[in-house]
């Protein structure tokens, strides 16, 4: 009794602790988040215009493969709320930290039915640790790119499938609920058709209660298995049904020719979200926590005795061993420098939770070292998100910067254009209308009765100086740069290139960079007035021989154009 009391006395001090980061994360997706489309959610674009403009539904269009994932679960998602908010892609950004907040509850819940009650610190260490680790804002490319909610979806699909399978006799209902689960988490991304194979030990091992008294409840879990396998097997069916690997990636071939790069990548891999920034240090952790994984299993298979309480963790650790070893495969052939991207920590950071929990498990640590590492751990974590404030600033410039190349797609080059794209800037080019359709993008232009001012009571910025960019691809750019705000240093949402007389607009973008410079002379409201814009070479030339090209900053409170010092031409 007097533990119990002193676990709900406890249970305030701690349990705040887990919801601090994700109210964080709100913060800055709220901060930093730009409802703009991004990556490889272009492909859902022709299936959303038949939704919100032409009212039609294709459900063929659900298994439409985008990259090399099917997800009909997410894409519904997406459409539901886009018929909600008129797509407002916002919606989508907080649909993410809501599944991985169901993804920590559902951890948490497992944290409290495995580890026995005397652990009651360990299970609080556990559940705040976790919370850190999924909410930590190194995923700035996860949680600012709203088509990765569909991995979140599908890992709390897998978590809720083993929460269902774990604990209790085994009955047809739950049974059911861990297929259907399955199922959604294959058709949220690709990884989660491993959650078969993870779940497969907890639908043998786990109890089926007596059929009215019978005894046949062997016969009955070979039945189950045997339904279990088959739901597996058409899932697999349909998943690969006409499904072709995407041309621009290496082959998984690659990964199998070369075992030394693909260990070195999936170890590092396993410690990218403790160390996102030190390959070395991450595949050190990486290859510790596989060691580890081996020794607590032969550890227990050494003693003939593996607790019921451990089957999940050992469920969700081959869940994320196996994810790794796939993206792994899949994506070595690009670098080793892909491991410490930040889409794939959401997958690798429950391979070190569930080896953590396991150790408490099969093991009799004492106490005070293991909440030492799980505090030294909980460290890292923080001190990696408190230094991702300005990666997070500097990506969401970047997609500010696109978007405002995107409400001039009909005149940006490919190279302002590359910023939305994931490296494909003509299907940014391809899709901008239907986006426009669709009230998503409203297309900016000067207006006509617009008045220019040539002479600015004060400096309200400069064009500074000209780069020219070549990639040896032929695809060459020029690099316009420069500071401005508007009249009363207001932030400066439109700079605009123009050319000739009659002032046709060239290029199009948005204040938004650090310039500690310029604010360092004129005041701190100037500190976000950076701008820069990438024009093609050719039309950048045709346009100065036809001349007079300048750069203005637009005011649509005041219903003009100021003209920036062009201090290029000056130091020329």
């Amino acid at each position: 009794m007097r533990h119990n009391r002193t676990h709900r006395f406890t249970f305030p001090l701690w349990a705040p602790l887990c919801i601090v980061p994700f109210v964080v994360l709100l913060f800055a997706i709220i901060h930093f988040g730009v409802p703009v489309v991004v990556g490889d959610f272009w492909g859902t674009i022709p299936f959303m215009e038949e939704v919100l403009l032409r009212h039609e539904f294709q459900p063929s269009f659900l298994l439409s493969q985008f990259n090399e994932h099917r997800f009909p679960l997410p894409l519904l998602l997406i459409t539901g709320m886009a018929l909600l908010t008129g797509w407002n892609i916002y919606a989508e950004l907080l649909i993410a930290p809501m599944a991985a907040a169901a993804s920590v509850a559902l951890l948490c819940t497992l944290f409290s039915r495995t580890l026995p009650d005397r652990h009651w610190s360990e299970r609080a260490g556990m559940c705040v640790f976790t919370s850190w680790l999924l909410f930590s804002l190194t995923g700035r490319h996860v949680w600012l790119m709203s088509i990765h909610l569909t991995a979140w979806v599908s890992i709390a699909c897998f978590l809720g499938a083993v929460l269902l399978a774990t604990g209790r006799p085994l009955t047809f209902s739950r049974f059911l609920g861990v297929i259907a689960l399955c199922v959604a988490s294959s058709f949220s991304f690709g990884f989660g058709l491993l959650s078969w194979i993870a779940i497969l030990p907890l639908m043998v091992v786990q109890p089926v209660p007596p059929l009215r008294g019978s005894p046949l409840q062997m016969h009955r879990r070979i039945v189950w298995v045997a339904l279990y396998l088959a739901a597996w097997s058409a899932t697999v069916f349909v998943y690969f049904h006409g499904y072709s690997s995407p041309p621009s990636h290496p082959s998984p071939v690659f990964g199998l020719q070369h075992p030394v790069l693909l260990v070195q990548f999936i170890s590092t891999l396993g410690g990218a979200p403790l160390f996102p920034q030190s390959p070395i240090l991450a595949s050190t952790l990486g290859a510790l926590t596989a060691l580890g994984t081996m020794g607590l299993l032969a550890h227990a298979l050494r003693q003939r005795r593996m607790p019921p309480s451990a089957l999940p963790w050992v469920s969700i650790a081959l869940f994320s061993l196996l994810s790794c070893i796939l993206i792994g495969i899949a994506r070595v052939g690009f670098g080793s420098y892909v491991a410490l991207s930040p889409r794939y920590f959401s997958v690798a950071s429950l391979w070190l939770v569930a080896v953590l929990s396991l150790s408490i498990l099969l093991t009799t640590f004492p106490r005070i070292p293991v909440l030492l590492a799980l505090g030294i751990m909980e460290s890292l974590v923080i001190v990696h998100s408190m230094r991702e404030w300005t990666p997070w600033e500097q990506l969401s410039a970047n997609f500010r910067r696109g978007m405002a190349c995107l409400q001039s797609y009909e005149i940006s080059s490919d190279a302002c254009l590359r910023e939305l794209s994931a490296g494909e800037p003509e299907s940014v080019r391809a899709f901008a209308p239907a986006l426009e359709r669709m009230g998503m993008v409203q297309m900016f232009s000067l207006p006509a009765d617009v008045s220019y001012v040539l002479a600015p009571d004060e400096q309200l910025g400069a064009w500074e100086h000209t780069e020219n960019l070549d990639t040896g691809t032929g695809d060459s750019s020029s690099i316009v740069m420069g500071w401005a705000v508007l009249p009363s240093c207001r932030k400066a949402e439109h700079v605009v290139l123009t050319y000739g007389h009659d002032h046709t607009l060239l290029a199009h973008t948005t204040a938004i960079l650090s310039r500690k410079d310029i604010a360092a002379e004129r005041g701190t409201c100037f500190r976000k007035s950076g701008w820069t814009v990438e024009i093609s070479r050719d039309a950048f030339e045709r346009a100065r021989q036809i001349g007079l090209v300048e750069a203005w900053v637009y005011d649509e409170q005041l219903h003009q154009v100021f003209l920036l010092t062009n201090e290029e031409q000056f130091n020329s």
